[in-house]
């Protein structure tokens, strides 16, 4: 099979996994499992069916009888509630008179309690006796962004520390990935994503099912461990750059320090920063992979020259030698 073949194929496997990775979220969207805000989702009806709302509110009206998950935005619940609730990012409000028969979850802000509201499941976050009136649990969008960005200055500290340890421990694999990376900047995003892309819509599959947990864990670590080694080479990009403007020579931590600290200061600005941190890692981790493929290639076979024999002209010695030079360079385009 010829090399532009090989190509093809591997083009449309590719194409095809992206395909059927894409048929599961699809399907959940055109079944009303998830939803994407801005907005408002409301069930008139009794739910009966699991719901995933990102980034938008969500109003039970009589109840529900499945799983209810938000992110991002706030949850009012009325009538019987059989299954649990989880939000992450706002508030959970039992309106008045509902029973809720399940867990009830809520990360970063708290479960709001109204009038007559019997709870025989357990509540995770803080329980607020509420009058049934307001919103009282309304972010305050001015503080949460001052936290944010301290919070995420912090954390790009940390990974620079991280970071740090990563280069120390594989320096030749983080030049090679950051060489590559600098090269095929393109390349690198788009398998990147694509791997960001197989890896989300693989490991939750795995991690719902008991046999395919320990094989999600371990998927989990070493997505972990590409992404890191991604950001360390992303970060010594960023650190030559800021080389070049400073017009002087840059050493392998030196680069890594202050291209981290670079992307550190751009992940605190506030709701963007930690995409394009994000988008570092990933990127890096797509040039990882590229590097691994390309390495991976077999090295084309150099064929034998003979050496001239003994009573054969100086002519003929130069077409051996000529001979020999054309193979190198042979080998020297293909590589």
């Amino acid at each position: 099979m010829s090399q532009r073949a090989k190509r093809r194929v591997f083009l449309g496997a590719w194409v095809l996994a992206l395909a059927v990775a894409a048929s599961i979220p699809g399907f959940a969207l055109l079944r009303g499992t998830i939803w994407i805000g801005p907005g408002q989702y409301t069930a008139k009806t009794r739910l009966d069916h699991p719901v995933l709302c990102v980034f938008c509110s969500m109003t039970l009206d009589q109840g529900s009888n499945d799983l209810v998950i938000s992110l991002g935005g706030p949850v009012h619940a009325s009538g019987t509630v059989k299954d649990d609730i989880a939000d992450i990012g706002s508030a959970i409000y039992l309106d008045r008179g509902a029973h809720i028969e399940d867990d009830v979850v809520s990360v970063g802000n708290s479960v709001y309690r109204g009038p007559g509201v019997t709870v025989t499941g357990r509540v995770g976050g803080d329980m607020v006796r509420w009058n049934g009136v307001g919103q009282p649990g309304s972010p305050n969008w001015f503080a949460a962004t001052w936290r944010y960005s301290g919070l995420s200055f912090a954390a790009g500290l940390a990974l620079l520390l991280i970071c740090v340890c990563v280069a120390v421990a594989f320096p030749w694999q983080t030049v090679l990935v950051a060489n590559n990376l600098h090269r095929e900047t393109l390349r690198s995003i788009v398998a990147g994503l694509m791997g960001v892309f197989l890896f989300t819509f693989l490991i939750v599959p795995l991690g719902l099912s008991l046999f395919g947990l320990p094989f999600a864990l371990l998927l989990a670590v070493a997505a972990a461990a590409a992404w890191l080694l991604g950001l360390t080479a992303s970060a010594v990009v960023v650190g030559r750059k800021l080389a070049e403007l400073r017009r002087h020579d840059a050493g392998l931590l030196w680069a890594v320090v202050s291209g981290m600290f670079g992307l550190a200061l751009a992940g605190a600005v506030p709701w963007v920063g930690v995409l394009v941190v994000g988008l570092a890692g990933t990127a890096g981790a797509g040039s990882l992979a590229l590097t691994m493929v390309a390495r991976s290639r077999p090295v084309p076979a150099i064929p034998l020259v003979s050496v001239p024999r003994g009573g054969e002209t100086f002519d003929d010695s130069d077409a051996y030698i000529e001979q020999s030079r054309a193979v190198s360079g042979h080998v020297k385009q293909d590589s």
